[in-house]
């Protein structure tokens, strides 16, 4: 997961980095609410802290920013004061919390637990035989056995395991993982074969000769 932290306070972001180094792969810190939009332009962020009290922009017009750009990023607020205007203008905006400054120890704690809980619901697709596969870490587990993969095998989860893209064709496939190779049906056969050996028979199914699919979990 990559984080962002929006606050103009060095001394408090100085004093959560090390904390937040445990649960997020990338930081990125900011004191302004315009370099903070070109970072969620350019790169992938989960979540982010945002310090309602900005000077180039007020926090509620960044939000509104950032929900025109990322819809799913987790948002959590900081502020120096009770700001219930602020709470009832940014109920639609799907923040997870409001924290007052000094932030207790125990309630930050419990923020990032919650981000961290709520993203892997979000980036979590479950498979038949109880194999899920983690958007986010970029992981297939069974049982909570990480199941190795290749890097083929990674390319099909990487492109093809998600609700959005349901169906797709052996030259999908194929076109994914050698991009400049000519068409080899036996080539791509031979790796969902070996996919299948190594989890289940049937999780890449082909559907009534429609395309393939993996075989998600129907809840």
């Amino acid at each position: 997961m990559n984080m962002l932290f929006l606050e103009d306070d060095v001394i408090i972001r100085d004093g959560y980095r090390n904390y937040l180094k445990n649960y997020f792969s990338e930081i990125y810190e900011t004191s302004s609410a315009e370099d903070a939009l070109d970072i969620i332009g350019t790169k992938d962020i989960d979540f982010m802290i945002v310090d309602i009290n900005l000077e180039e922009m007020d926090g509620l017009t960044f939000i509104k920013k950032v929900r025109e750009k990322n819809l799913t990023c987790q948002i959590a607020i900081l502020s120096a004061y009770d700001n219930k205007d602020f709470l009832i203008k940014a109920i639609p905006l799907n923040l997870v919390t409001y924290m007052l400054k000094p932030v207790k120890k125990e309630e930050f704690i419990k923020t990032i637990e919650t981000v961290i809980s709520r993203n892997t619901i979000l980036n979590s697709i479950t498979l038949e035989n109880d194999y899920i596969w983690d958007k986010s870490l970029k992981r297939l587990t069974c049982d909570k056995k990480i199941i190795k993969l290749t890097k083929n095998e990674y390319i099909l989860f990487e492109h093809f395991c998600n609700k959005e893209q349901l169906k797709f064709s052996l030259e999908d496939a194929f076109n994914e993982i050698y991009p400049n190779d000519f068409y080899n049906e036996n080539k791509i056969r031979m790796i969902i074969k070996r996919l299948r050996q190594k989890t289940f028979n049937e999780i890449i199914v082909n559907d009534y000769n429609l395309g393939y699919k993996f075989n998600y979990k129907l809840s």
